[in-house]
């Protein structure tokens, strides 16, 4: 099964809605794929074996459970007729998961994103909830008082900002309050950046944190048209549903 991928949809429900149906798409039905025997994509003994992944709450681990043994498969093709493989997809969000824990962060811990749909977007969503943490989509039409409201509400450990706004981001990152600091990266509309740089001489390979059902694996704040936005609360186990729902 391959997945398209376009950038239809802003808002924070949106993006996590269309990130959802992406990686369910990309993983494709239980009943559809082998899982990887135990070997991940780059020929080693899979940090966490199929029955240990079944056991896993994390969304992640449900996605890869189901990932083709071909890890050469397309994944995701992209309007320009470029694609992604499973293997690209597991490797990618491998680096970027250890580049999360590398920064400070642990599991629990938010990180916000204010970018454009793109590859890269999705794999940065899957890498966060793959090392545990909680994942916070931002409208990238939200204004500065928004954003200043959300980060000081969330307290993200990372926030990843398009290049444009990087000025304002350093600014409300440093004023949110947060312990030990929100660090800044940046991802830009054709999915480059200080983030992709950071990620990259990381390694492929990353156990999956385990997670159960419950636990907080996003946030998603309201329009707040009756009042101040809220943050709804989303678990693994939410997503996993909805995923499957979607698919």
């Amino acid at each position: 099964h391959r997945h398209r991928v376009s950038r239809r949809g802003d808002g924070g429900v949106d993006q996590v809605a269309g990130l959802s149906r992406t990686a369910a798409g990309c993983a494709g039905q239980a009943s559809t794929f082998d899982a990887r025997a135990g070997i991940d994509y780059n020929g080693h003994p899979e940090p966490q074996t199929n029955a240990r992944q079944s056991m896993n709450a994390n969304l992640y681990a449900l996605l890869a459970a189901h990932f083709p043994r071909d890890g050469q498969a397309p994944c995701m093709i992209l309007p320009d007729g470029r694609s992604w493989t499973y293997r690209d997809v597991d490797r990618a969000s491998g680096r970027m998961a250890n580049l999360i824990v590398a920064l400070g962060l642990k599991p629990g811990d938010r990180v916000a994103a204010q970018v454009e749909k793109t590859p890269e977007a999705l794999v940065l969503y899957l890498a966060a909830i793959r090392a545990g943490m909680v994942f916070l989509p931002l409208n990238p039409a939200y204004q500065r008082h928004e954003l200043d409201y959300f980060l000081k509400d969330a307290q993200p450990g990372l926030f990843v900002c398009r290049p444009q706004v990087r000025a304002l981001a350093d600014e409300l990152a440093a004023n949110a309050g947060v312990s030990g600091g929100c660090r800044v990266l940046e991802l830009d509309d054709s999915g480059r950046g200080s983030l992709i740089e950071a990620a990259t001489p990381h390694a492929d390979a990353f156990a999956t944190v385990e997670r159960t059902p419950a636990d907080l694996a996003a946030i998603l704040y309201t329009s707040g048209t009756t009042g101040r936005s809220k943050g709804a609360m989303l678990s693994h186990g939410n997503l996993a549903h909805n995923a499957r729902t979607l698919h």
